[in-house]
């Protein structure tokens, strides 16, 4: 388990995206379970069936949810930081201009388009082009 931060270059970052990115496939898939069980709604006559099926969905659902929070703690110990689960975005920590910045990315995008300052959010973000410039 990861325990400190980790910094990544802008390369290090966009060598580890597909396999990234399938995780993230599968946190989005156990995520649309999720949302799925509890779609779903059966009315039984027999309280024995109905106390049983219960049963069955909120295991359904823990299990669902453990799985879930497992791929996102296999995210956390590379160093990413999931910022969205639905929409896959993902940020890593980097170093510019010896200030602490993050890279960010979105499933999706063959390779990091993007970064910004921790204060700025995804709104404040930047072309990696600047990134690039300077170096």
């Amino acid at each position: 388990m990861l325990t400190t931060k980790k910094y990544f270059t802008l390369e290090e970052a966009n060598s580890l995206l597909p396999y990234i990115s399938k995780i993230l496939i599968h946190i989005m898939k156990i995520n649309n379970n999720i949302n799925a069980i509890y779609s779903v709604s059966i009315d039984y006559e027999d309280e024995l069936k109905a106390v049983k099926n219960e049963i069955n969905i909120n295991k359904n659902f823990h299990r669902s949810y453990y799985h879930l929070y497992k791929k996102i703690e296999t995210l956390t110990d590379m160093g990413c930081i999931v910022k969205d689960a639905d929409l896959g975005i993902v940020d890593f920590y980097s170093i510019y201009n010896e200030r602490e910045i993050l890279l960010c990315w979105k499933l999706g995008e063959k390779q990091i388009k993007y970064w910004h300052y921790p204060e700025d959010g995804y709104i404040g973000r930047r072309s990696v082009s600047e990134l690039k410039k300077e170096n």
